[in-house]
């Protein structure tokens, strides 16, 4: 029989901080959910910035709220807005600027011949 794993509100294993209000909640990871993905809750404020991001693992973003700009090489900017979902296949590295206060779930899995998302 399968395990069925339920996460309320409140119920996610920590919190990322990354300054200035702009947070991530691991809701669901590999290790301790005997899962074969990693689900978080990203909460970026407004102006939020990180450059050069890239992961072993794919990951699909579905944005809640808000608005970001990903850039993924100099020549390619992509205005994603609330209901847009995108997809960054491992290996791909890409620059993310919040543009309004936004929610996003993200979700890490095992890449292409790749390794499974880390619990971090």
């Amino acid at each position: 029989m399968a395990n069925f794993v339920k996460k309320s509100r409140g119920g996610e294993h920590f919190v990322k901080d990354f300054g200035g209000g702009s947070c991530s909640a691991r809701i669901v990871l590999p290790g301790p959910d005997n899962a074969r993905v990693k689900v978080t809750r990203f909460m970026p404020k407004a102006g939020f910035e990180l450059e050069d991001i890239v992961y072993t693992c794919d990951e699909t973003v579905h944005l809640v709220s808000g608005s970001v700009a990903l850039t993924v090489s100099e020549n390619e900017t992509l205005l994603l807005q609330a209901g847009d979902v995108f997809f960054v296949p491992a290996g791909i590295s890409y620059r993310i600027s919040v543009t309004a206060d936004s929610e996003a779930i993200c979700v890490f899995s095992q890449g292409e011949d790749g390794a499974m998302p880390d619990n971090g």
